[in-house]
């Protein structure tokens, strides 16, 4: 076989391709899901803090606004963790 044979020659260089683009791609694809987990978890946070605040207005009258507001935030669960 010549030199230029060897040069020339375009065996497993998909090989050499996936292995380089693979890592990369699934970095990204973590880095999206990760991002998407933020987001779900920054909606559920505003939901919460929103039924929070809205519940909490119905106690202005008796003073129980902050007790509504703590059952609220631990009825909502984000991430493993509660809002209180």
């Amino acid at each position: 076989m010549r030199n230029a044979d060897i040069c020339n020659s375009r065996k497993g260089n998909v090989l050499l391709i996936a292995a380089i683009l693979l890592p990369a791609l699934f970095a990204i694809i973590s880095l999206c899901v990760d991002y998407g987990r933020i987001q779900v978890a920054k909606c559920k946070m505003q939901t919460g803090a929103d039924a929070a605040a809205r519940y909490a207005v119905t106690g202005l009258g008796d003073s129980s606004t902050l007790s509504k507001a703590n059952a609220i935030g631990a009825a909502y669960q984000i991430e493993g963790g509660t809002l209180t």
